[in-house]
C-alpha cells in the first residue's frame, strides 16, 4: 500500500472565544485557566480520533482572517464539514469541521466521531 501519513496520531480541538477566570496554580505556577470555553474544547478534542484536528465553522473563520489581516498565505489550509454535532453541556449544536492541508483532509477515513450527530 501506499504511505498516506507517518507521524504523531493526535486528537486535537480547537475553539475561539474569551476565556472568563483565570489564575496561578499555588503548586506550579503556572496560569490555570476556567469556564464553558474550556469545557467545549475539551468536549471537541474528545470526539476526535488520532490524526484528527477539529474545529467550529467561527474559529475556523477567525483563524483563516488572522492570517489573512498578517499577509500570510493560507492556500493550503482546507476544513472539510463533517455535519452538526450535539457536545454534553451545549444546548446548541456545533459544526465541526476537520482541518488540515488538503492531503490530510482528503487521503485519511476516520470512524465517526465520538459524540452525537444531527441530521
Amino acid at each position: 500500500g501506499t504511505l498516506v501519513f507517518a507521524g504523531l496520531r493526535v486528537q486535537m480541538g480547537l475553539v475561539a472565544g474569551e476565556i472568563l477566570e483565570q489564575r496561578t496554580c499555588q503548586r506550579t505556577g503556572r496560569r490555570e485557566y476556567f469556564g464553558p470555553l474550556l469545557n467545549q474544547v475539551a468536549r471537541v478534542a474528545r470526539a476526535a480520533h488520532g490524526g484528527q484536528v477539529l474545529t467550529n465553522e467561527h474559529t475556523f473563520n477567525c483563524y483563516r482572517q488572522e492570517l489573512e489581516d498578517q499577509n500570510i498565505a493560507s492556500d493550503d489550509l482546507v476544513a472539510k464539514s463533517l455535519g452538526h454535532y450535539a457536545f454534553k453541556g451545549q444546548l446548541e449544536q456545533e459544526h465541526v469541521l476537520l482541518v488540515g492541508n488538503g492531503g490530510a483532509c482528503s487521503a485519511r477515513a476516520f470512524p465517526r466521531l465520538k459524540t452525537r450527530k444531527f441530521s
